[in-house]
């Protein structure tokens, strides 16, 4: 579960840079990066980190990460959607 999650925070921290046009050099720091930018939701960084905390305690706290990791993704896709459409993409 914890490689799930793992997968999902990078992509979480993906999206982040995309939608800030900048790039992820490595997975050193990116984390931390991506809960700087501008769209990234409150406390991003230390969220996302806190999901790895919880994860292989027990099932009640499994599924508290889950929950968690869910709401974070909501977070970002809603961020990443309150943009305008740029103009090479309308038709």
């Amino acid at each position: 579960m914890a490689g799930c999650v793992f997968r999902a925070v990078g992509l979480l921290v993906q999206a982040l840079h995309a939608h800030a046009g900048s790039w992820v050099l490595n997975e050193k720091g990116a984390v931390r990066e991506a809960g700087e930018l501008p769209s990234s939701p409150p406390d991003f960084a230390s969220r996302a980190q806190g999901l790895f905390s919880a994860l292989g305690k027990d099932p009640a706290g499994l599924a508290a990460a889950l929950d968690e990791a869910d709401a974070l993704t909501a977070e970002v896709c809603g961020a990443l959607t309150d943009r305008p459409t740029p103009e090479y993409d309308r038709a």
